[in-house]
């Protein structure tokens, strides 16, 4: 993506993240380390360990989907002392990470409960950049699965007793920055397990576009959920950030808090995630942070917000029995053009998305009652008047003033809520 692309405040920034094969002693993929990248380049400028590796795990869950980064592989992922104690570790499923203790934390008591509470959660757990045995004490190393040594910083006289030291604790030896055959065949020598560096190969970068969050919705949906408030406060919060909502359908189809299966409502995907975990996804948005550009500055957005709540309020008029009708129409608006701020096709991105099958095929159909009321949403934008002939499914519900008052208010209500 061009770079002029991702510097206009109105143009979706795109998600990096980087990956590194790690192979045992027969060269077999056993594992990747998940890398914070900034940009194109694929290289990290890492200024604040908490927010990299906040961005990581956005962007390994909430925009690549773990899947797809992983595969069938174990992740492993750099954690600093603040994220070591903090819920949002809670996110990821631990029998499919390993944290890296930071060489930079110090090895004390409350590391060592740390690393006890996490491991009985199921994650395993490497200490990073180790180049001495001192870095290892007994009661951290008892608890670690891997020992990560910094090969070009050990002096070679050093080698073989730290990784004696490891092995009898009963930890397996990963060398990293490994960038030659002869450091390969020294380090296999000497018993090492597992293997990470330009000889096997080069990190690989992933990207693709995103959206960025409003720092001020997430934090007062943070004070929401924390106020264990209703899902009627909540649902409004979340229904005026579309970039939001989409992560939310996301995540509660994703199979991490319940199987894998489609979304109904917005109150369904909030009760499926759960109250607690969605603050800790919250927080790790913010973790890796967020735009402060307001929504008033993106016209797009303002579009995208006033069909969602048009062709919410047109289907409250419709005659139906079908009392989730209007939330589902909600979500037709948002990502009928949702596509066009994130470069693919609406087809593209509703097979990101596990979506009632109607909203799918409103949005990509424009079939069924949502599609005709999507397809009324569209005709009121082109400044065209309301063609009924055209909509058979919504079989006379809707008048012409119908349709002037329902523009109007979902107008006064953009306006209002979301960029007042």
């Amino acid at each position: 993506m061009p770079a002029h692309d991702c510097e206009s405040t109105n143009a979706p920034v795109a998600a990096y993240i980087g990956r590194q094969p790690i192979v045992d002693r027969a060269g077999a993929l056993i594992a990747y380390e998940l890398l914070f990248r900034r940009g194109e380049t694929n290289t990290a400028s890492v200024i604040d360990d908490t927010a990299a590796t906040g961005q990581v795990i956005v962007n390994a869950i909430g925009e690549f989907g773990v899947q797809r980064v992983l595969g069938d592989q174990r992740g492993f992922i750099n954690v600093g002392r603040e994220l070591l104690s903090d819920d949002v570790l809670g996110l990821l499923a631990p029998e499919k990470f390993v944290l890296e203790i930071l060489e930079t934390i110090p090895r004390d008591e409350i590391l060592h409960a740390q690393c006890k509470r996490l491991r009985r959660a199921g994650f395993g757990l490497a200490l990073d950049d180790v180049t001495a045995v001192e870095q290892m004490p007994a009661s951290i190393l008892e608890l670690v699965e891997v020992v990560k040594i910094d090969y070009p910083r050990i002096d070679s006289r050093d080698l073989p007793r730290l990784i004696d030291t490891a092995h009898r604790a009963g930890a397996q030896v990963l060398a990293e920055k490994v960038e030659t055959a002869k450091a390969y065949r020294e380090l296999h020598a000497l018993g090492v397990d597992l293997f990470q560096g330009y000889f096997f190969a080069r990190p690989e970068m992933l990207s693709q576009r995103k959206l960025t969050f409003a720092g001020p919705d997430l934090m007062e949906l943070v004070h929401a959920l924390s106020a264990n408030a209703p899902l009627e406060m909540i649902e409004p919060i979340i229904k005026r950030n579309p970039p939001l909502l989409m992560q939310l359908i996301k995540l509660a189809s994703s199979g991490l808090f319940s199987a894998a299966k489609p979304v109904s409502t917005i109150g369904e995907a909030i009760l499926r995630i759960g109250t607690r975990s969605l603050l800790r996804w919250i927080q790790l948005l913010l973790y890796a942070g967020v735009s402060d550009v307001s929504l008033r500055s993106n016209p797009l957005f303002q579009l995208v917000a006033t069909r969602a709540r048009f062709l919410e309020l047109a289907a409250n008029r419709v005659q139906t029995r079908d009392t989730d009708l209007s939330d589902r129409a909600y979500q037709v608006g948002i990502f009928s053009l949702m596509h066009l701020m994130l470069g693919m096709s609406s087809q593209d991105l509703m097979e990101q998305l596990a979506v009632a099958p109607d909203v799918r095929d409103a949005v990509v159909l424009r079939r069924g009652t949502l599609g005709n009321l999507l397809e009324l949403a569209e005709m009121v934008e082109s400044g065209r008047e309301a063609d009924f002939d055209a909509l058979p499914e919504l079989g006379g519900t809707l008048a012409a003033k119908d349709v002037s008052d329902i523009t109007a208010q979902a107008a006064e209500w953009v306006l209002a809520d979301m960029v007042g």
